[in-house]
């Protein structure tokens, strides 16, 4: 089963303004939350808004 994921336009822009060498890891982390959206060290956040998850990249 595949998930849409959808990147506000805000979030777009933080990710342009980031390094040439990280935009292709963040973009390939984004990409694979269709296939899989609770990876292995996903954290659920808490907050108002149900769904936020935080994904650890620093091992990607």
């Amino acid at each position: 089963m595949r998930y849409i994921v959808f990147i506000e336009r805000y979030a777009q822009k933080q990710i342009m303004k980031l390094d040439k060498k990280t935009i292709p890891i963040i973009k390939s982390a984004i990409a694979s939350l269709a296939t899989n959206p609770r990876p292995y060290g996903y954290i659920k956040l808490k907050g108002k808004k149900n769904g936020i998850n935080q994904l650890n990249l620093n091992n990607a």
